[in-house]
């Protein structure tokens, strides 16, 4: 540990606050048979939802510039989804695509649109996200050498 006059120079660790804004979507896959979608996205990290944007009605590219923060344990064993939904009225609302980011990458770090996907289709629009990491510090005490 390095220390400068008896302080400690603070340690960056895995765990830390994780910032992530939705922006818009572009040429989203049409999942209604007549209009536009209903679309909104569901966030995830982990697997488990984090977040819901507000649904934006009838539009195929909406502009949400809704943002969330959230705590992360680890990093470097963390996954974010943003799955994008078409709300229906009557029965289950129709999944128009999946992007993935996998947080264990500096890389990963994204200021740039995501490609939605789904297994059986490739193409289902553009997803505008950032997303942001900024590691918690922690400032150990100072490590006394006794001289002897």
């Amino acid at each position: 540990m390095t220390t400068l006059n008896g302080c400690s120079a603070p340690v960056m660790t895995k765990s830390g606050l994780l910032q992530i804004t939705v922006h818009s979507a572009k040429n989203l896959r049409k999942a209604d048979i007549f209009g536009k979608g209903d679309p909104y996205v569901i966030i995830k990290v982990n697997l488990g939802k984090i977040y819901t944007t507000v649904v934006k009605y009838d539009t195929d590219s909406p502009r949400f510039e809704e943002s969330v923060h959230c705590i992360l344990a680890d990093i470097s064993e963390s996954k974010l989804s943003f799955e994008v939904f078409d709300k229906d009225i009557i029965g289950v609302d129709d999944t128009i695509g999946c992007a993935f980011v996998n947080l264990n990458k500096k890389s990963s770090i994204v200021n740039s649109p995501l490609l939605l996907s789904l297994p059986e289709k490739n193409d289902c629009g553009n997803l505008y996200v950032s997303v942001s990491f900024t590691p918690m510090k922690i400032i150990k005490p100072p490590v006394k050498i006794r001289q002897g």
